[in-house]
């Protein structure tokens, strides 16, 4: 993938980022699944929502765009025939990879809890904050990653980028374990 490409994906992937974070925390999957919340006791009802014309966006394990080049990893690194003067640069890259897909896996966990638990509810400036703190971290490892991929591209021969380029693109049209 050329610098071009890459500074033009990173702002909106991090735009789709932020935005699923919101939308998933505004409206959780399933509706609430038929708990009562609030003051709403059996007999009392809510008003119906009107329908949204669009659909929200959600950030699955399956479409995270890092959680489908952590899957690549393993079968990219033996096509692309890292060479030992590569391998430094691969690790480091491959590292950073898996450190953003920790972060992600982290946050489906919290929430995944949070979505099955019937604990008392974090106040909402700490929660907040828990959500700062995430993205904070994930936006700072995607500046590393940045980096790792600009300093690991350095050391590929033109065949090996082409593969990279492609085989990452493929990631995210065809991603593995869908």
């Amino acid at each position: 993938m050329n610098r071009f490409a890459i500074a033009i994906l990173k702002p909106l992937l991090l735009a789709a980022l932020l935005l699923s974070t919101a939308v998933e925390a505004q409206f959780p999957p399933g509706g609430g699944g038929g708990r009562q919340r609030g003051g709403e006791g059996p007999g009392k009802s809510r008003p119906e929502r009107a329908p949204d014309s669009t659909p929200a966006v959600r950030t699955s394990p399956a479409s995270d765009p890092i959680a489908a080049i952590h899957r690549e990893l393993p079968s990219l690194r033996i096509d692309m025939k890292i060479t030992g003067e590569q391998v430094a640069a691969w690790n480091a890259f491959a590292a950073t990879v898996r450190q953003i897909n920790d972060i992600v896996q982290t946050r489906i966990r919290r929430e995944s809890a949070a979505r099955s638990s019937d604990a008392e509810p974090v106040p909402i400036p700490a929660f907040i904050d828990i959500l700062i703190d995430e993205e904070s971290r994930r936006l700072d490892a995607m500046r590393e990653l940045k980096a790792r991929v600009g300093a690991l591209t350095e050391t590929l021969n033109p065949e090996q980028r082409r593969m990279f380029d492609r085989r990452i693109a493929q990631s995210q049209r065809e991603p593995l374990g869908n």
